[in-house]
C-alpha cells in the first residue's frame, strides 16, 4: 500500500497544511473538553513551555 507511505521530503505547503490543520483540530477539541483544560491551565502552560525548549535552543543555535 504505497499510498500510506509518507513522503520523504516535505514541501513548505504540505508542512502549512498539516501546521494548519493541527491548529483546527486541537481548537475544535479544546471547545469540547474547555472544562477539564481550566483545571489544569498551569501544568497545560508547563508542559507547552517544556515541549518548547528544544527547538527554541535549535533555532538559535549557531550551525558549524
Amino acid at each position: 500500500m504505497g499510498f500510506l507511505k509518507p513522503p520523504k521530503v516535505w514541501t513548505n505547503a504540505d508542512l502549512g497544511l498539516l501546521k494548519w490543520s493541527s491548529i483546527f483540530f486541537g481548537l475544535i477539541i479544546g471547545a469540547y473538553i474547555s472544562h477539564i483544560v481550566k483545571d489544569y491551565l498551569w501544568l497545560f502552560i508547563v508542559v507547552t513551555a517544556a515541549l518548547a525548549v528544544r527547538p527554541t535552543i535549535h533555532y538559535w543555535k549557531k550551525s558549524k
